[in-house]
């Protein structure tokens, strides 16, 4: 008996090695675990499950993102290379430093409530403290 369980277990295990290798070669080309998931009819779970169980499975899809991202940037380089504009930009935004970061201010306006009761000159007094410290900071 126990010849039969351990060829069950031997048959499970190897059609797992299969399955993982099927959804490590459909994860090239679909870029995506759902979508590596679809190619070869797993429910995304069973991908998680894996990538728990099976250190040198989850290894081997992380190398994999790495040759994607290597893919990429390899295009983007090709692109900007071809001067194409939004590439340009991209590129710069990304890795140009600080003079390239893309900023974004924000105006707020309306009321602010607050829990207490301040007077007036109290509460002028705040607004003058926040907007100094602003202006020092901004001039530092």
């Amino acid at each position: 008996m126990k010849k039969k369980k351990s060829n069950k277990s031997d048959t499970i295990k190897k059609r797992i090695k299969k399955n993982q290798k099927e959804w490590l070669e459909a994860f090239k080309t679909q870029w995506t675990i759902t979508g590596a998931c679809r190619r070869i009819g797993i429910n995304p779970d069973t991908y998680y499950e894996w990538a728990k169980k099976y250190p040198e499975f989850k290894k081997r899809k992380e190398e994999i993102e790495k040759e994607q991202i290597d893919f990429v940037e390899a295009k983007l380089y090709e692109a900007i290379n071809e001067k194409n504009l939004g590439a340009i930009i991209f590129f710069l935004k990304c890795r140009g430093g600080e003079k390239w970061k893309e900023r974004t201010v924000q105006k707020l306006e309306g009321e602010i409530k607050t829990k207490f009761e301040l007077t007036d000159e109290q509460f002028k007094q705040i607004i003058g403290r926040i907007i100094r410290r602003g202006e020092r900071i901004n001039n530092s």
